[in-house]
């Protein structure tokens, strides 16, 4: 595992290929083939994953050994080629650096081919179909010269030169999509636009953890899959619907409608499918001869708006389509002392089913000059429910733990936009835009208030009455006449909090802000 062409700096090394080929096999036949591979590989410090310590309310990464990091975290006045004592061992940096890295390869291919054909002039039916493969492999290296070797030595391996740590996703994604287009205008003032069509997706999910020792130089499979994962089956099947409709192109209204089923929830008939639907509406005020009589001046006014119901399957984390049940062997030494083991990871949430939101929308577009400057601002108002997420329960079926629809929230808010080119010249061009957005959301229901080490943790956590991902902090009170901090305790100011930070009852009282 020693390296000596390792250096401080992480490689990169990537290769990339498209092909974009289309056929015109009569004239109103068509074929399209796109094809695209991408290969990826890096090296990086080797890292430990993060770990909380619930008692002391610290979120700490073992061996960390990032340059950037060391260098502005280290003392400069120690010696770069000297080692020092860490963790009970010798370390040096760059020692560490050849002895402890990781390794990444991640492979992406895509084949995509599409048939088009317009029997008539105005209809056109059109096939899709996509095929994609995506592997990442993360290879950690730890030799027996390693630092980070001794802490590892008692929970993996005792005797042997060294750890291999292996992580591979491999992801097969298959889509089938077939649509048949109708589009008339008639008396040059109506325009039809209708679409329906079916797709199918289907994705399959490999992930498999491997740690393994090495006795000699190469590295050898001495020890059997640890923390692997069962592989997933995502089915998906869709049918929808769109119509458009426009009078003189001044009002445009349009309607959508999608049916959707997925297996993502198991067996539970009643979550499977889903309809889903859209209406919206635009009035081109610039077509109105009231308008017209500004122009250039106004080149483009528009009021729009909308109201929708779209739902989403949830976190991919959530495994709520069948009951899990994992294999693992028992760390021994030696491989003729395993023993084989199965534990309970996930059971099967027939009541969960998608999260959903209802979406009002009316906004204005505004062309000035030509359309030299543009002014887009919208209102919107959200309701989001049935969002998945864990809640504690009873314990029944084997988790007290478990998914569940347990989330509502509201949400609105306002957006502007102001674009202006500037300066559009053959040789050169100035464009300039202005986003600015404001926005306010709030939990109205939560069933799972979280404790107190992770309302207080850096990344913030939902609270029902509060934000999303609100950022929490124990009440501070001031200082006593010695100078040392006061807190809000459970019951009363305190000098140091006592309470374990994994209750949850704390977390309903006044002293978190």
């Amino acid at each position: 595992m020693d390296d000596p062409g390792w250096s401080l700096q992480s490689k990169v090394r990537r290769m990339t290929a498209n092909l974009n080929y289309t056929h015109k096999i009569q004239h109103n036949l068509s074929a399209n083939l796109i094809t695209t591979a991408s290969y990826r590989t890096q090296n990086a410090p080797g890292t430990l994953e993060q770990t909380a310590d619930y008692q002391n309310g610290t979120i700490s990464r073992t061996q960390d050994i990032n340059p950037y990091k060391y260098a502005m975290n280290t003392s400069r006045i120690l010696d770069p080629n000297e080692y020092y004592r860490f963790d009970g061992e010798d370390f040096n940096i760059r020692h560490e650096l050849i002895n402890n890295y990781m390794q990444y390869k991640v492979t992406d291919f895509k084949f995509q081919g599409q048939l088009k054909w317009k029997p008539i002039e105005s209809v056109e039916l059109s096939v899709l179909g996509v095929w994609r493969l995506q592997d990442a492999k993360t290879c950690h290296y730890i030799s027996e010269a390693s630092n980070v070797f001794y802490l590892l030595e008692d929970e993996y391996v005792t005797g042997y030169k060294g750890v291999y740590n292996r992580d591979n996703i491999e992801v097969t994604s298959r889509d089938f999509r077939t649509t048949i287009r109708w589009n008339r205008i008639y008396s040059l003032r109506h325009t039809f636009d209708i679409l329906g069509g079916a797709e199918v997706r289907a994705v399959d999910r490999k992930h498999h953890a491997n740690i393994t020792d090495s006795t000699d130089d190469v590295v050898e499979p001495l020890m059997s899959q640890v923390g692997s994962r069962p592989e997933t089956y995502y089915r998906n099947v869709a049918y929808f619907a769109s119509g458009t409709y426009s009078y003189c192109n001044k009002y445009v209204f349009n309607v959508t409608a999608r049916y959707e089923g997925t297996n993502r929830f198991g067996g539970a008939e009643n979550s499977r499918w889903l309809p889903t639907w859209n209406i919206s509406g635009r009035w081109n005020l610039h077509e109105e001869r009231l308008f017209q009589s500004a122009s250039p001046i106004i080149s483009n006014l528009s009021l729009r708006t909308s109201y929708s119901v779209t739902a989403d399957r949830g976190p991919e984390a959530a495994r709520l389509s069948a009951t899990y049940l994992t294999d693992y062997p028992s760390l021994r030494p030696y491989p003729e002392h395993q023993e084989d083991g199965i534990w309970l990871s996930d059971i099967e949430a027939r009541d969960v089913s998608y999260e959903k939101k209802r979406e009002f929308n009316i906004g204005l577009n505004i062309g000035l000059l030509n359309d030299r400057i543009s002014i887009t601002t919208d209102y919107y108002r959200r309701r989001n429910y049935d969002l998945i997420g864990l809640t504690t329960g009873q314990g029944v079926g084997g988790q007290f733990v478990r998914w569940g629809n347990v989330a509502d929230m509201r949400s609105h808010g306002y957006e502007l936009s102001v674009s202006s080119a500037n300066i559009v010249k053959p040789s050169f061009t100035w464009i300039t835009d202005f986003i600015f957005w404001t926005g306010r959301t709030k939990i109205t229901r939560f069933q799972n208030d979280g404790n107190v080490f992770q309302l207080v943790s850096g990344s913030g956590y939902p609270k029902k009455g509060y934000p999303v991902r609100g950022l929490f902090s124990i009440r501070f009170l001031g200082l006593d006449d010695v100078g040392i901090p006061i807190l809000q305790g459970p019951d009363e100011p305190e000098r140091y909090i006592s309470f374990d930070t994994k209750e949850t009852d704390h977390c309903n009282s006044h002293d978190l802000i």
